[in-house]
């Protein structure tokens, strides 16, 4: 009788080890984070700032400006602490307006959320596997729990242009979006010359000057030009209805030369900063820009999508006095960093991990037990055998 039971408690215990596994299979397990990267480098708005955060800025920030300054280290490092210290605000406003437009979202649903766009992410771009997650997180300057942190933040503002809408703070009738438009959108095109793959700056505004002679000296139309060699934004533009975009949801560099403009008139060379086709990252970017007249009938065609457009400009106005209200205060600890030279924040151990390996130490035991178990009582039953058959 105690031997079945000791079967049965032992085949349980081996079967609830190897549904584990199985059962967060289903999902990405978190990545534990490292104690560097839950080291808080300083506050914003009272908040802590971790480590993990500012390294992601600083490595994506870094190269781009290294193009700009090269060897000038000094000044490398100034503009590398400005521009990083400017931006690591960014998330804090964020949920600082959501707070304000009261958004709020149920936290076993956000989670749930999070979850999800976490196992979209690696079934889209590492084939389901966990192990390839975490060599794109280190790639992309990322850890698991920042990914986790940042898509929090990215769901919650995402709330915000139906809460703007329900409160009526987005122009909702076609004649009040044409207003509107009329006097806070541009309407563009252009080409851009991005610098990437180790190009110089001097390589780079050589290929946009090329550009802009053969658009002056007759060789291309502004049309044919997007359509040319030079231009590097893969987005499609070819036709003529081009970009309508708001004050304050541009590069300001472009957005300045834009509005400067006469309708048909065409830019300079514009030095500004666009996204990389390879990484997606900011990168130094030559622009040449067109303006177009806005197009009212385009606009009542496309009204919901220009409604949509008019929520992110005054979003985004709201965001950026926000974001001039916060201000990156550094402990000890994060001014004493060189950002030149961040240390990449690893992973922390994985306890389920070592769960697993105990719990499967555990089970060979049981088994070698439950064989040794059995071993002696059939040498037992043996040697009862033996016994009763030498006392008859």
């Amino acid at each position: 009788m105690k031997n079945k039971i000791f079967i049965k408690i032992l085949a349980l215990f081996l079967i609830a080890v190897m549904t584990l596994p199985l059962l967060t299979a289903c999902s990405v397990r978190k990545v534990p984070a490292g104690k560097l990267a839950l080291t808080s480098v300083g506050t914003v708005n009272g908040k802590d700032v971790l480590y993990e955060e500012l390294y992601y800025l600083t490595a994506n920030y870094l190269p781009s400006l290294k193009t700009i300054y090269g060897d000038d280290t000094e000044s490398l490092k100034k503009w590398l602490r400005d521009t990083v210290y400017e931006n690591i605000v960014t998330n804090y406003a964020m949920l600082s307006l959501c707070e304000d437009m009261g958004v709020s979202v149920d936290e076993k649903r956000l989670n749930e959320n999070i979850q999800a766009e976490i196992d979209a992410l690696v079934e889209a771009e590492c084939n389901g596997s966990r192990s390839d997650y975490r060599d794109m997180l280190k790639k992309v300057n990322m850890t698991d729990h920042y990914m986790r942190e940042t898509t929090r933040v990215e769901l919650l503002y995402s709330e915000l242009p139906a809460k703007y809408m329900s409160q009526g703070l987005v122009p909702s009738s076609e004649d009040a979006i044409i207003s509107y438009v009329s006097e806070n959108f541009v309407r563009t095109q252009h080409i851009a010359v991005l610098v990437e793959n180790g190009e110089s700056l001097e390589e780079n505004m050589e290929k946009a000057q090329q550009a802009l002679n053969d658009y002056e000296n007759g060789k291309y139309t502004f049309s044919k030009l997007i359509g040319s060699k030079y231009n590097e934004d893969l987005s499609p533009q070819t036709n003529n209805d081009g970009y309508y975009s708001a004050k304050g949801t541009m590069d300001k560099m472009y957005e300045k030369a834009a509005f400067s403009l006469e309708i048909n008139g065409v830019s300079g060379i514009v030095e500004g900063t666009g996204l990389s086709n390879i990484t997606g990252d900011p990168v130094p970017c030559f622009y040449i820009i067109k303006r177009l007249e806005i197009d009212n009938e385009y606009i009542k065609e496309n009204l919901s999508d220009i409604q949509n457009k008019c929520a992110d400009a005054l979003i985004a106005k709201d965001l950026d006095e926000k974001k001039a209200e916060l201000e990156f205060k550094p402990n000890d600890f994060g001014s004493s960093l060189d950002l030149t030279s961040l240390d990449y924040p690893k992973d922390g151990f994985d306890f389920f991990v070592l769960f697993i390996v105990i719990a499967c130490l555990i089970v060979v035991a049981l088994i070698v037990l439950a064989i040794a178990f059995v071993i002696i009582r059939r040498k037992k039953r043996i040697e009862a055998r033996r016994a009763k058959r030498a006392l008859k």
